[in-house]
């Protein structure tokens, strides 16, 4: 009777010691999965054209998976809103119609050499020269 008190008061502290061994495992391993969640949304936002979308699904999944909100989620929240107030996808928008309209100018140049010296021309002179317009009959 005494024995199988003392076994069990010993199983007892076996099992709660390796529940407290398990869960600080967890944790740290929560951890590092939080920590690599919040690098790679700051890596996205310090792209050139980053994804709004991407970077918020990460630091919310970043935000379930750690136990107290850590220096790092701040401030990669904090980056998040700056570069949404800066408007950055419309700053890519931008960037990206003006490198189109070159495309368009040379491939013009390389169908007729001709025409981007006579545009050259006429808009030194301040005159363009208008299509004709097609009318509906």
């Amino acid at each position: 009777m005494v024995e199988s008190l003392i076994i069990k008061k010993a199983a007892d502290l076996l099992f709660s010691a390796l529940d407290k061994l398990f869960k600080r495992s967890t944790l740290r391993a929560n951890e590092k999965q939080s920590g690599i969640l919040i690098s790679e949304a700051i890596q996205e936002l310090l792209r050139g054209a980053p994804n709004l979308n991407v970077v918020r699904s990460k630091l919310a999944k970043a935000e379930n998976i750690s136990s107290a909100p850590s220096e790092e989620l701040m401030s990669a929240r904090e980056m998040l809103e700056k570069v949404e107030k800066s408007g950055a996808k419309k700053a890519l928008v931008n960037r990206r119609r003006k490198q189109d309209k070159g495309k368009e100018s040379v491939t013009k140049a390389r169908k007729n050499p001709n025409a981007a010296e006579a545009r050259k021309k006429s808009i030194a002179r301040g005159t363009k020269k208008k299509g004709k317009k097609k009318t509906l009959k």
